[in-house]
């Protein structure tokens, strides 16, 4: 191996050697400029293997989240009042007022807006989870959350059947009874000044 080195060591001079020493150097300088584009490449494909995997965490945590958020569900949502969507049409003027599919159980629209015309029914949303752990340790005492929401639920109930009989006082189509429980109601509640 050292005799060999020792003889290519004076090839530059050989007149015969010249091209192939000259083809040998681009060959070894194209391999060179191969080997950096490689290296280049796989120092970007490395960077989008950690983007990558970055995403990949962030996707699995929001999955934790929505598995626990889905499964964790309070039993009583707070009510949602449905309005009627309206959509813009091409000329500013005009609104269309977008059809609201309702299931069998779900009053229509016509119906909610002759209800809520001719009568209220206040009602108490519900408490959500961020809500009842704001509250502080000495007002909740031994309260657990599902209690104060039911509580709700019969308040809620109550001030329905309440108001549902006041208003079937004024179509006057209601027994002498209940219409002194209606006078009772209206000479207990808070006069407007």
């Amino acid at each position: 191996m050292l005799r060999e080195c020792l003889q290519l060591h004076n090839i530059h001079q050989d007149k015969k050697a010249a091209p192939v020493l000259k083809n040998v150097q681009s060959i070894l300088s194209e391999l060179s400029a191969d080997l950096s584009k490689m290296r280049l490449q796989i120092k970007i494909q490395k960077q989008e293997l950690d983007q990558v995997q970055k995403l990949k965490e962030s996707v699995l945590e929001i999955t934790e989240m929505t598995r626990f958020a889905q499964n964790n569900l309070p039993p009583n949502l707070p009510k949602v009042k449905i309005k009627n969507p309206v959509i813009e049409s091409v000329q500013p003027k005009q609104r269309v007022h977008a059809p609201v599919s309702l299931s069998p159980a779900c009053p229509s629209i016509q119906e909610l807006k002759n209800a809520s015309a001719s009568l209220f029914l206040p009602s108490i949303e519900y408490l959500n989870i961020q809500e009842f752990q704001a509250i502080p340790r000495y007002m909740k005492g031994r309260l657990k959350y599902d209690q104060v929401n039911d509580l709700i639920a019969q308040m809620n109930a109550a001030m329905e059947a309440k108001y549902r009989l006041m208003h079937s006082a004024k179509s006057k189509k209601i027994s002498e009874a209940k219409f002194k429980r209606v006078q009772v109601m209206k000479s207990q509640e808070n006069k407007a000044n």
